[in-house]
């Protein structure tokens, strides 16, 4: 082996040793070590550079390693086969794990098999599986990449309990990070999508981030060791790819430093990131009460930012110019806003959490019994909404049929209720009210606010906004234990009639 070969393999290793080290937690997965990790926490230069120096002695970097192996994600491809050389130089037992997706016909079967030969040749272990990449995708609508990405990180993970694994090792590098850089930035995002792939995330790590795309060719090269292409890659079809072959080329002819100075500004901003953390958390314990509402007030008073902080209050889950609406309005009653996972009330400058809404839009479908279902062979089942209250619904035959003016029952014609489910705003479901809903309550000729019913029951702002209703295509049926509305309403011509009671 010449000097200069010997110097490449040294450097490259020594790299990424450094870069292990110098992230705690990494160093523990890979090593297997049960100890807590302090995120803030950075080891000295010369902690870090013993324990490089062990490595290159042909030491294993986390010292003692404790049981299970480094699972390593092998495409075949130049960055895999990279890592797994490097993580054997550095000492760590491993297990390679190859994903065969058919997605390229015949090289999709040579990948497989050259993962499988530089195994053997390597002597390391290797499991290898096979996905229905199609089949994926029909079944969730996801798209090609969303799809392999989801097979491929179900099964590391399922491989991580089964043999066990320590941790899984990926091989993105920083070329994939200035890659990851530009495609948030042109798609539009904060400070969190500019700080680039995270070394750590769960149990995957990435000891590669250290290094370019020309520092992993050489090194290959240097160990005498082959790989194979995915000629996916070549084309430009996804938005990566036109970066990559296309953006990427032009700008290394004026600015042949951009990866390293893109890489520079991805660190700077990870430290603002994190430095912002530290302080969303000093203002989250002073706007946000015990009881979980914000103080719009003090907020607004207080603060010279108060959009930007209480984004960042909501974990940007409500868009700023919705927000901007909000505090505009911050000292008002009534308006409900929701987000992905939560419903907020305002109330005169406070913005209130409300915490019985199981799902994302806070609806709940009505489960109807089978077309056919009679009284005599349909079981009533029961409805349990996030609250804790239940609703019971049973087939009734007419002649149990006996309507009376009680609240915590509905009768309805149950295929008139499947006509207005397949309305093209139809469904049937539990709801909280909305501003402006309307019912034209039973006996009435005309339609009443909503809130103005929930008033007259003299509940509170709170009640109010979690009060469940019964809507089906469009219209307000029932208001469980308050209200009964007009639609599919029982009539003589009603053949099955379905019976919803309250059950308090």
């Amino acid at each position: 082996m010449s000097i200069l070969t010997k110097n490449t393999i040294q450097t490259v290793v020594a790299k990424v040793a450094t870069h292990i080290c110098a992230v705690p937690k990494m160093r523990a997965l890979l090593s297997g070590e049960n100890i807590a990790v302090d995120k803030t926490a950075t080891p000295s230069k010369s902690d870090a550079l013993e324990s490089v120096g062990e490595a290159l002695r042909g030491g294993a970097l986390g010292g003692t390693l404790c049981g299970g192996a480094v699972g390593v994600a092998l495409s075949g491809g130049a960055d895999s086969v990279a890592l797994l050389s490097v993580l054997l130089r550095l000492g760590y037992p491993v297990v390679a794990l190859h994903c065969n997706f058919h997605l390229r016909g015949e090289e999709s079967d040579r990948d497989r098999r050259f993962a499988e030969n530089l195994c053997r040749q390597l002597g390391v272990e290797i499991l290898v599986t096979d996905f229905d990449t199609g089949a994926r995708m029909a079944a969730t609508g996801e798209s090609l990449e969303l799809a392999a990405r989801n097979l491929r990180y179900d099964w590391f993970a399922q491989m991580a309990k089964r043999v066990p694994l320590r941790c899984v090792a990926i091989a993105h590098h920083s070329d994939d990070n200035a890659e990851t850089f530009f495609l948030n930035a042109l798609r539009g995002t904060g400070i969190a999508g500019l700080t680039g792939i995270p070394a750590v995330r769960d149990i995957y790590v990435r000891p590669l981030l250290c290094l370019s795309r020309r520092e992993i060719l050489d090194y290959l090269a240097a160990e005498g060791l082959d790989y194979v292409t995915d000629s996916s890659n070549l084309e430009c079809d996804a938005s990566r790819n036109k970066l990559r072959n296309r953006c990427f080329p032009v700008l290394d002819e004026s600015f042949p430093d951009f990866r390293r100075q893109i890489q520079t500004t991805i660190d700077n901003l990870g430290a603002d990131s994190r430095l912002l953390e530290a302080l969303l958390a000093e203002k989250r314990r002073r706007y946000i009460l015990p009881d979980g509402s914000i103080d719009l007030a003090a907020l607004q008073t207080d603060e010279h930012e108060p959009l930007a902080l209480l984004f960042h209050l909501l974990d940007k889950q409500i868009s700023p110019d919705r927000l901007s609406l909000l505090l505009a309005n911050s000292s008002s009653s009534g308006k409900i806003y929701e987000s992905p996972t939560t419903r907020w009330l305002l109330d005169r400058g406070r913005l209130i959490p409300l915490h019985h809404s199981a799902t994302a839009t806070g609806e709940i479908s009505l489960p109807l019994p089978n077309a056919g279902a009679t009284s005599e062979c349909a079981s009533p089942t029961l409805l349990t909404l996030p609250d804790g209250q239940r609703i019971e619904i049973s087939i009734i035959s007419r002649e149990e049929f006996s309507p009376r003016r009680d609240f915590n029952y509905a009768w309805f014609d149950l295929d008139a209720l499947r006509r207005l489910a397949q309305k093209p705003d139809g469904g049937i479901r539990f709801r909280h009210p909305r501003t402006a809903d309307r019912m034209r309550p039973f006996g009435m000729r005309g339609t009443r606010l909503v809130s103005d019913i929930l008033t007259e029951q003299k509940l509170s702002i709170i009640a109010k906004a979690e009060t469940w209703l019964l809507e089906a295509g469009g219209n307000i049926l029932w208001i469980p234990g308050i209200k009964t509305g007009t639609g599919a309403t029982v009539s003589a011509s009603t053949g099955t009639i379905l019976q919803l009671r309250l059950i308090n």
